[in-house]
C-alpha cells in the first residue's frame, strides 16, 4: 500500500510527556512531498525544506521558511545563483557558525545519485554556492544523514545508499573551514549497520 504524501507540519512537544500536534498554517504551503531536506534556521526560529520527491517522482527545486512562533505563513525563498537542482534524499545539515545549510548528495530526477556538497546561505540576500572537493569523496549517493558539527567545523555524513540499491554504512566528514577536504571517518567500535 502507498502511503499518500503530504505537505502537513507536525510539532513533537518534548518534556515529561510527549505530546504530537498538527501545526494549523495558513496561506499557500509548499506542494505535497517527500525525501525533503530540512533543517532548523536557529536565528529565525524557523524550519527551512528543500526540494524532495511529489507523488509523480519529480522533484521541485524550490526552498521555503516556516516561522515556528506562528506569526508568520511559508514563504518561498528564491536564492541568487545556480542551485543543485531538484533533489530527493540528500543529507543536510545547518551550518550555525556561517547561517547557511548544507547539502550533500541525494537524487536527480531520473534517479541519479549525487555526491556534490552544496551551501545555502540564509543571510538577508539567500544565495546558493556549489562547495569544491577533491578525491577521495564519498560515493554518490541518496538516503544519508547529516549533521554539522561545530567542535570540528565540519559536514559530517553517514550511510545512504547508492544507484544499486546497495546500503552505505560509512561515514566521512568535509571540513568546512578549509574546502576540498573530505575524509573518511573510522570510529572505534562495531559500526552501525549499513542504513538511510
Amino acid at each position: 500500500t502507498l502511503t499518500t504524501i503530504t505537505n502537513d507540519v507536525w510539532a513533537l512537544q518534548l518534556g515529561a510527556t510527549l505530546t504530537w500536534s498538527k501545526l494549523a498554517v495558513p496561506g499557500v504551503l509548499p506542494s505535497p512531498r517527500t525525501m525533503t531536506a530540512a533543517a532548523y534556521d536557529e536565528p529565525r526560529d524557523a524550519l527551512v525544506i528543500f526540494s524532495g520527491s511529489d507523488n509523480n517522482f519529480q522533484s521541485p527545486a524550490d526552498v521555503w521558511s516556516l516561522p515556528l512562533d506562528g506569526s508568520t505563513p511559508w514563504s518561498q525563498i528564491s536564492p541568487v545563483g545556480q542551485g543543485p537542482g531538484g533533489r530527493a534524499g540528500e543529507a543536510v545539515a545547518y551550518d550555525s557558525a556561517r547561517h547557511r545549510l548544507l547539502i550533500f548528495g541525494g537524487n536527480t530526477e531520473g534517479y541519479v545519485p549525487q555526491n556534490d556538497v552544496w551551501a545555502l546561505s540564509l543571510d538577508d540576500v539567500p544565495a546558493w554556492t556549489k562547495l569544491l572537493s577533491a578525491d577521495p569523496a564519498p560515493t554518490p549517493r541518496t538516503g544519508s544523514m547529516g549533521l554539522y558539527d561545530v567542535a570540528s567545523d565540519a559536514f559530517v555524513m553517514f550511510g545512504g545508499y547508492d544507484i544499486n540499491y546497495q546500503y552505505k554504512q560509512d561515514a566521512w566528514s568535509y571540513d568546512l573551514a578549509t574546502p576540498a577536504a573530505w575524509r573518511a571517518v573510522a570510529p572505534s567500535g562495531t559500526p552501525a549497520a549499513a542504513r538511510y
